[in-house]
């Protein structure tokens, strides 16, 4: 699957807060997903962008995940449905950050953030790395990238079994195929339009 055209998570997850930082009575999350592409300069591409095997605009969900993570940590509330507000940390994270951060940061952020919430903080053996990384991708992508890889894996084992098959195989393969397309009341009647039409071939060039 190729990469997205958008910019990484992280920058969502500080239009987000800037947007919210200069709407201090809260804003619906439609009217957030629209403000948070205006603030990224996103081009009719980029919001045209959609993930492969979901049907979702892709910087719409981006946005939404934001949301989710961002409430997470404590740097937004929602009081009502539909409903965001900025809380006090997340203005606090904006004056600290007021130029964005990295998935590095953000993950620091969220590690200090839970440390002192939580009596219990993460694990030593915890692996960074792959957090950071899946920092850049809401789950919806990570499902979405995972879907595709399966595809690919099967269709290229599919080929390989079947350039491996005998031909009386691959010309069962042939009838199924047009007869799903189609070609035909039944599989009976397919196959005896495939063979008519191959004689017919034949009998053109051999004449």
């Amino acid at each position: 699957m190729a990469d997205s055209i958008l910019p990484d998570q992280t920058s969502f997850h500080h239009a987000v807060l800037r947007h919210l930082a200069s709407n201090p009575d809260g804003d619906r999350q439609s009217n957030i997903y629209e403000a948070v592409a205006e603030l990224l300069q996103l081009s009719p591409e980029q919001r045209a962008e959609r993930l492969a095997n979901l049907a979702n605009l892709k910087y719409r969900h981006r946005a939404g995940w934001s949301l989710g993570v961002l409430k997470k940590h404590g740097y937004l509330n929602c009081p009502s449905p539909k409903l965001w507000k900025l809380t006090d940390n997340g203005r606090d994270l904006l004056r600290r950050y007021p130029n964005g951060f990295d998935g590095k940061t953000m993950y620091q952020i969220a590690r200090e953030e839970g440390r002192a919430t939580e009596r219990h903080g993460p694990t030593q053996g915890e692996p960074e790395a792959a957090d950071q990384a899946d920092s850049q991708e809401s789950p919806a992508e990570r499902i979405d990238r995972a879907v595709a890889e399966i595809r690919g894996t099967v269709a290229q084992e599919l080929l390989e079994r079947i350039g491996r098959a005998p031909p009386v195989f691959f010309e069962q393969l042939v009838l199924e195929l047009l007869h799903a397309m189609g070609y035909g009341t039944s599989k009976g009647s397919g196959a005896c339009w495939w063979r008519w039409r191959w004689w017919h071939r034949w009998d053109h060039f051999s004449g």
